[in-house]
């Protein structure tokens, strides 16, 4: 199986990337410009460079599914919000369709249903964000939307909050949040979902489970 990771040097992308080489996947790491970034602890079978702003066509020839980690970063501005939060994840499932992957995992963020509730200058990347996910939602692609909270630098916890409508933004650990994408990716049992995420008390795996046996996910 070739997985598709996009944002592979990001943050979160390298946790998912490796984790995904320790099951014995065979990763494809989408980088924006890989001679200019440290590629060589990713542990990748192949790594690609995937400009969202481009053609990115090529990235999408012989992949079986995507996780989409990407992202303009925290100190870009407006133009790089639409051109690669909303414009670029835009591209990226049409041609997902269009290459008929097999399973898509979008990582988004609490807070797109409520904007208004976080800082002003998030607005933009949530409303992105939003948008991003009604696309997805309305795709024909086998899909899951994992929406976190502030995430942060601490070790996994692997423990968890996971329900829909979450109000109370505990952060997270970025290790727990690619687990569980990998762990969507890799076990197709939620399938057009979408799951909230914040830090919790209950193991990650009976979240999980938890949401596979009562459909609670929105």
């Amino acid at each position: 199986m070739r997985v598709l990771v996009l944002g592979a040097t990001g943050h979160t992308g390298r946790l998912v990337c490796k984790k995904l080489v320790d099951r014995d996947v065979d990763v494809v790491a989408g980088v924006r410009r890989s001679t200019s970034r440290d590629v060589t602890d990713l542990g990748a079978a192949q790594i690609i460079d995937v400009d969202l702003e481009e053609d990115i066509q090529h990235a999408f020839e012989g992949i079986e599914k995507v996780i989409f980690a990407a992202g303009s970063g925290s100190k870009t501005g407006l133009d790089k919000t639409i051109a690669i939060d909303l414009n670029g994840a835009l591209k990226c499932i049409e041609l997902a369709e269009k290459f008929k992957i097999k399973r898509f995992v979008m990582l988004s963020s609490m807070g797109v249903e409520n904007p208004e509730l976080l800082p002003k200058e998030l607005r933009p990347y949530l409303n992105a964000k939003s948008a991003v996910d009604e696309q997805l939602r309305r795709s024909e692609l086998d899909h899951v939307i994992v929406r976190p909270a502030r995430l942060t630098f601490e070790p996994a916890a692997h423990t968890i909050s996971a329900a829909p409508n979450v109000h109370h933004f505990t952060p997270i650990s970025r290790e727990d949040v690619a687990e569980i994408m990998v762990n969507l990716l890799l076990d197709c049992s939620i399938v057009g979902k979408t799951i909230e995420l914040m830090g919790g008390t209950t193991p990650t795996n009976v979240a999980l489970q938890s949401l596979v046996r009562t459909g609670v996910a929105a």
